[in-house]
């Protein structure tokens, strides 16, 4: 382990998205951050936990965060749904935060979490398909939306309009982006 952090925040304000836009959270939290890096012998890496604790009212509840995208995280906003709920939240840059989760809870509450729970679409999904592979104990329940797992299909279809444009040699211009752009945010 390279370093742990704890920092209590109180009245933290933010607003979160989730899937729906019109459905949001516009909450103030109290709960403590508890962040660790750690990196694997031999090699030259660092992987950070993040773990947010509520200060009152805990659940009992574990609930890890997925990333999405090309993400392990998408956002640190989307721990607040969780903590709102009463749930410790988790999540990481990369790797699998059960572990350190549980015992960042124990450490804080005097006992582990009774459930624990993932949550992630997308790479988040994929995520959650390979810790039911991988880690089968870790959680007690996976979301596991939309796994991103056909990369030999997906990657090449991102890639495909730009390479037409190019072998056309027809790229769309800037005001066809903004107008496109534009489109979808009405």
């Amino acid at each position: 382990m390279l370093s742990v952090a704890a920092e209590r925040l109180e009245n933290y304000s933010l607003i979160a998205e989730v899937a729906k836009p019109e459905r949001h959270y516009d909450v103030t939290l109290n709960f403590c951050n508890v962040t660790t890096n750690y990196g694997h012998e031999g090699w030259k890496d660092n992987v950070q936990v993040t773990v947010w604790l509520p200060l009152e009212g805990w659940n009992g509840r574990l609930s890890g965060i997925g990333g999405s995208g090309l993400s392990s995280l998408w956002t640190y906003n989307r721990f607040t749904p969780a903590v709102t709920r009463g749930y410790a939240a988790v999540g990481t840059d990369a790797g699998h935060a059960a572990v350190i989760a549980k015992n960042v809870i124990t450490d804080l509450y005097g006992q582990g979490p009774r459930s624990s729970y993932w949550d992630g679409c997308s790479t988040g999904g994929r995520q959650g398909l390979t810790l039911a592979q991988q880690y089968p104990t870790a959680y007690d329940g996976i979301l596991a939306g939309a796994p991103a797992i056909n990369r030999a299909t997906f990657v090449p279809a991102m890639y495909y309009p730009k390479f037409v444009m190019d072998h056309m040699s027809h790229p769309l211009s800037q005001c066809t982006f903004d107008a496109i752009r534009n489109a979808c945010h009405r």
